[in-house]
């Protein structure tokens, strides 16, 4: 049961990183453009989840939780790469 929402979201979270990394030589500013989207994707999908209920919500409920580790992971990245830019 958790294999589906996890995999889901694990796939977004891969994407998302895969934009801060190719955003990132750009400029630092674009790099922490999918760090916002997939948090608010994330919040808006947890939202989400108290509205359908049964193991429908949870499973929206994991696949957001997902989402947002990925994304906290993904702004770390931006935060860190900009830093070793400007020294």
């Amino acid at each position: 049961m958790l294999s589906g929402p996890v995999s889901t979201g694990s796939i977004v979270g891969v994407v998302i990183i895969l934009l801060t990394l190719l955003l990132n030589k750009k400029s630092a500013v674009l790099a922490k453009i999918p760090s916002y989207l997939g948090l608010l994707a994330s919040i808006i999908i947890f939202i989400i989840s108290f509205e359908i209920r049964g193991f429908e919500g949870a499973a929206y409920g994991i696949c957001a939780f997902t989402i947002l580790i990925f994304t906290i992971l993904s702004f770390y990245i931006s935060i860190k790469i900009s830093k070793v830019k400007k020294h």
